[in-house]
């Protein structure tokens, strides 16, 4: 930074590409050519994107409705509920991603660093109940051996999530 008692000193003119010291005329516009996604393809994504939230929103909605039948208990419908939530916001990232050209920038600019957190996020939430999950089976099957009734709750595997979150 200067002081604002210095003044300023021009040293040399600019000299430009054609050796003079006078600006040119403006240039030409430049042309640009936007790759936008095409409004059919844009249109497949969106409705892939739906169409796989409203699956994972009906599949939790069976699963807490079928929550007390053998099958669902025994898969322990916390763990499938959390699935569903995963898959929920993976299709969700979706909608950041469509978003383009006509849209203000600032929103354009949050879209683009929104979608690898809300994917991101989507994959951890799913991919943590595909850990617990197993984490569950291996220590049934290494108290097994032994022969020993046991019994893993929820809250005993919840520390996976916990910590790939």
């Amino acid at each position: 930074l200067r002081r604002q008692q210095e003044p300023v000193v021009i040293l040399n003119d600019f000299v430009y590409s054609d050796n003079t010291t006078t600006p040119h005329e403006a240039l030409d516009p430049i042309d640009t050519t936007m790759n936008l996604i095409p409004p059919g393809a844009l249109g497949i994504g969106l409705g892939l994107g739906g169409l796989a939230m409203v699956a994972a929103v009906g599949w939790c909605v069976w699963t807490f409705q079928n929550r007390n039948r053998d099958v669902i208990r025994i898969s322990q419908p916390i763990f499938l509920g959390q699935l569903c939530l995963g898959v929920f916001i993976i299709a969700s990232s979706v909608i950041p991603m469509s978003l383009q050209e006509p849209v203000r920038p600032e929103l354009l600019d949050i879209a683009c660093m929104a979608e690898p957190w809300i994917h991101s996020l989507g994959f951890v939430i799913t991919f943590s109940a595909l850990a617990a999950k197993t984490r569950r089976l291996n220590t049934l099957f290494n108290h097994g051996k032994g022969f020993r009734r046991m019994q893993v709750k929820a809250h005993d595997v919840l520390y996976s999530f916990l910590v790939l979150l």
